[in-house]
């Protein structure tokens, strides 16, 4: 869990999450709120790969904020939650 957290926070020093919505945004039309419970149905993927598995030097993986390299597909989004990002994913194009 500490990893994930020390992850979260190189991510926010280097790209902090902007404080406003960006100009040109536009909500749409029924746009629901985001609910993890209901739209995420996280899975771990079956397989990762490292830095090292994938033939970098450990001088270069010094210099990277973590050692991951690839994963295989896994599931972010629960059946709902596909079919919301679908219906904004309609609106939007």
């Amino acid at each position: 869990m500490a990893e994930n957290v020390s992850a979260a926070a190189t991510r926010e020093a280097l790209l902090p999450f902007p404080d406003e919505i960006p100009a040109g945004y536009l909500p749409l039309a029924g746009e629901p709120v985001f609910d993890p419970g209901k739209h995420l149905a996280l899975e771990a993927p079956q397989s990762v790969t490292s830095l090292n598995e994938l033939g970098y030097s450990a001088d270069v993986i010094a210099q990277c904020p973590s050692v991951f390299g690839v994963s295989a597909a896994f599931r972010i989004l629960s059946a709902e939650g596909v079919a919301v990002m679908s219906d904004i994913c309609g609106q939007i194009y």
